[in-house]
This record gives structure tokens, sequence and C-alpha cells, in this order.
């Protein structure tokens, strides 16, 4: 599938999603009132994406909507921060997308659709082949795989300028899945939970400029979707395949 996936920065997944605090979200909320950052705070803050590209890789969980006033939609799988490339299962909560799991490298997206099987063997290809196609920005899922990749960073952020951000804030200490963490504001788009005891990246929440695609990343300690990634002979190139076009349906 080519090379990796394009990093982008936390100052970039700070301009394409509005961040909202959902309090409820937490195992019990906290009861700290929301105040400016301190510098050691906005250093936990500045290392967070940081940390998560000298890691490797994670699990994560993602939860979102599949457009504007669209479906519930989910994402579990695996990012490889250090090769750029990730694979997810994908459910749509009314079912009525044919897409099941998703792969990436770089500005290249493979989808796996099991409803495209008899039009994959009218052209010759096997049933299983998935569909290779260019990243596209104004699809809901590239968005979502771009704000994965988009929370590791090759260094760190500038503090200075995290606290100097409008909006940059601590709101309040909390408790996610059993591990204390303090729930940081960057800017007026973007919350993070870090674990206060590795200073980890554990839930990043956001939306889109207008509040109308709230997002929820979850980072976790094991992959709780087990999705084989394609390999090169398994990804079918749309382009070499035009009357396959109409199969790419769904967010």
């Amino acid at each position: 599938m080519g090379r990796g996936v394009t990093v982008i920065s936390m100052r970039r997944v700070l301009l394409l999603w509005t961040c909202i605090a959902l309090a409820a979200c937490g195992d019990n909320d906290g009861s700290s009132a929301p105040r400016q950052l301190t510098q050691d705070e906005a250093s936990r803050l500045a290392e967070a994406a940081f940390l998560n590209h000298r890691s490797g890789g994670s699990a994560f969980e993602v939860t979102t909507l599949s457009a504007v006033g669209g479906q519930r939609l989910t994402l579990s799988g695996v990012v490889d921060w250090s090769h750029n490339r990730g694979v997810a299962g994908v459910e749509v909560a009314d079912g009525g997308s044919t897409l099941v799991a998703v792969a990436w490298e770089q500005n290249v997206v493979a989808e796996r659709r099991p409803a495209a099987g008899e039009a994959l063997v009218r052209e010759g290809l096997p049933s299983s082949s998935w569909l290779g196609r260019i990243a596209d920005q104004r699809r809901r899922i590239d968005q979502v795989i771009a704000v994965v990749t988009g929370l590791a960073t090759k260094r760190p952020e500038n503090a200075v300028l995290i606290r100097q951000e409008e909006g940059s804030s601590f709101m309040r200490n909390d408790t996610l899945r059993g591990t204390a963490v303090e729930v940081l504001r960057y800017g007026q788009r973007s919350i993070f939970w870090i674990d206060v005891a590795t200073g980890r990246m554990l839930r990043f929440e956001g939306n889109d400029a207008e509040g109308t695609l709230p997002i929820i990343v979850d980072f976790l300690p094991r992959i709780t979707t087990a999705i084989t990634p394609p390999g090169p002979e398994d990804v079918v190139p749309i382009s070499s395949y035009p009357d396959l076009a109409s199969l790419f349906t769904g967010p």
C-alpha cells in the first residue's frame, strides 16, 4: 500500500477539531474548576503526542458520527505511528454502510467491503479483495484517520505557546478506566486526558468547527478487535476499475 501516512501535528488537529468537554465520559467526575494551565501541566500536554510517537503505536477506539446528523460511527484497531499506517474494523450504527474495515498508509486508503464480492468477481478479481483509493479529506472515514494519525508528533509541542493559546486550561482531575488522569484543554478545540503517572495520552475529544461532528479517540493497552491488514496483492486500485467506483458508499 505504499509508504506511510504523513504525520500531522497536534496544532493541525487543533485547527481541524473544535473541542468539547464531556464530563460524564470518565469513570467519575472531578471537582476541580477550570483554570489556567501551570507550566508543568502545559509541559505534560506538550509531551503527550511526542510520547505517542515514541511508543511506536497503540490500539485505539474511535466513537464519532458518520456525517453531520448521521449515525454513530465506530472504529477499533491499531495505529502504527513508527511506520505511519494503521488498520481498523468499522461499524455504522444503522447498518447502512457496506464498509467493515479500513487500512491506510500515507495517502492511500484500502477498504474492505464484503458486499462488493460479486462485483469484484465479475471483474475477474478475488471476492476478498480490498478496494484501494487515494485519501480524500471530504470523506468522513479519512477525516477520522487523519485525527488518529495526527495525535503523534516527532517532537514535543511548545509548552509556552500552549499556555498562550486562548482557551488552554486545566479542566479537572478525573479517572478513566480506573486510571487517574488530568483533563487538559489545548486552546478551545482540543481536550486531552493525560495519565497522571506516565504522561501518556489516554483520550482525545474534539469536534468540527461547527460543533456538529463530535469525536472521541481512546488509546487502549490492547487491541479489542483483531483485523489483519491487507497485503499489496490483496488491494485492488479503484483507478484501474472505474466500474467499481459506485461501491464506495458510506462514511
